[in-house]
């Protein structure tokens, strides 16, 4: 879902924001910071269920190794973005292929941001049933109806052509996970020791039984991953904000380890304090807020209700943040120039389709990784690597050449095994056993 946020910055910059950063500068430290909040976002909740899926000892190699190559990816689209003059993808595009038929062909960037961005939309949708069904539960209220009733006021938040007042409400995402990443630490150190209910208990098995198991279902956290390290539709304007340019690698390298750290943490506590009792509810397991809630886990639990509270509120007030840029993609990619009446009616449009998809009876973690599947590795490294090839130098180093080269394959091994898992789920083909 972080790769959902593909202009958050952008689309919440106004101008004299913009033109005090060109001149004083972003430094080493605030851009980490910046892209760090920018990577870790409301996805982080369906981490454990990548260890489900891999094993201990697989899927903390995945995420180190996705989080590696993520950060590379990202340094080399900041890198070309700053040696080329381009501010965005679709300016690498055309920048890459000019004085060529493809020049004009940077729809296919456009498609595949769009898609992250509508992937993400549709997965709040989904975390508006998740927690707002917990919260609600002494009501009765499903799922489908906190949805519906999620976007009575996102109906009125999405309508104004600008909403920069909203941006500082980020504050409160960054407070939900902080919080959230405390707490599911002290509830696994107690899930661990003797504090663990007699459910949780019976079902969770030993822990040297989920160090290292085979199955097919290991195709399926790169595809979660891909979502999971995604801030590169940004990577142009943190370079392009920062003062010293030359420091663009350290602040990336620093971000990155920044984002790690939350999301192994959250992983591997909410793994092993929940194991066999997260096999056995495989059906709600893609949420771990959500199987905390269970009732033979922590069930109506003060501090985890304040933990939805946090994090459905973070999901409801960037919602609209995210989704103006997803409207004004589709406006400035269909009308040279609109009338209010078209912004209106095609922001409608927009909002309906989101609620339509996010009405289908999927869980979270499926929208996650059907959208790190389709969109997230063309992104991550197809595209990256094809610009290098048409942007670099030859004096470029050998390492950059030979990533470039294991990008291009790799993003499309990750792409082809990560499809194909979400295919194989979505017809009932069972790979966890």
């Amino acid at each position: 879902m972080k790769a959902a946020k593909v202009a958050l910055e952008i689309a919440n910059k106004t101008a004299d924001e913009e033109e005090h950063e060109e001149k004083s500068g972003a430094s080493v430290s605030a851009t980490a910071i910046g892209i760090a909040k920018n990577i870790v976002g409301s996805g982080i909740v369906a981490m454990p269920q990548v260890m489900l899926y891999a094993s201990i000892i697989p899927s903390l190699l995945m995420t180190f190794t996705m989080c590696y190559l993520s950060a590379l990816s990202f340094y080399m689209i900041g890198k070309l973005c700053h040696e080329n003059d381009c501010k965005t993808f679709q300016d690498l595009w055309r920048k890459s292929f000019a004085n060529t038929r493809m020049e004009s062909h940077d729809w296919i960037v456009t498609v595949f941001l769009f898609g992250m961005t509508f992937g993400g939309l549709v997965a709040y949708c989904k975390l508006f049933g998740d927690f707002g069904a917990y919260l609600m539960a002494d009501l009765n209220l499903s799922e489908t109806t906190m949805i519906l009733l999620a976007h009575i006021p996102l109906q009125l938040l999405i309508l104004p052509e600008s909403i920069n007042a909203l941006r500082y409400f980020n504050l409160l995402g960054v407070a939900a996970l902080v919080y959230f990443t405390i707490y599911i630490t002290i509830v696994g150190f107690r899930y661990l020791g003797d504090g663990v209910p007699a459910n949780v208990e019976t079902h969770r098995g030993h822990i040297k039984d989920h160090l290292w198991v085979f199955r097919w279902a290991w195709l399926a956290p790169f595809s979660t991953l891909s979502s999971a390290f995604m801030a590169h539709y940004n990577a142009p304007r943190f370079i392009g904000e920062m003062k010293d340019k030359n420091q663009f690698k350290k602040a990336t390298n620093f971000g990155f380890l920044g984002a790690l750290f939350p999301t192994v943490v959250v992983m591997v506590f909410g793994f092993l304090s929940l194991r066999g009792f997260m096999k056995e509810n495989f059906h709600i397991s893609g949420n771990i807020i959500k199987i905390l809630g269970h009732a033979h886990a922590e069930g109506k639990s003060a501090y985890l209700m304040v933990c939805a509270s946090l994090y459905l509120a973070n999901v409801l007030l960037t919602y609209p943040l995210v989704f103006i840029s997803l409207r004004d993609t589709v406006l400035k990619a269909a009308f040279t120039t609109y009338s209010t009446t078209t912004r209106l009616i095609v922001s409608e449009g927009l909002f309906l389709t989101v609620l339509g998809f996010g009405l289908i009876p999927i869980p979270v973690d499926s929208v996650i990784r059907w959208k790190g599947a389709l969109f997230g590795p063309f992104i991550l490294f197809i595209l990256p690597s094809m610009f290098y090839f048409r942007l670099s130098k030859d004096e470029s180093p050998c390492f950059e050449r030979n990533i470039a080269h294991f990008f291009f394959y790799f993003g499309g091994l990750v792409c082809v095994s990560s499809t194909t898992y979400c295919f194989l789920t979505a017809i009932n083909v069972s790979l966890y056993n």
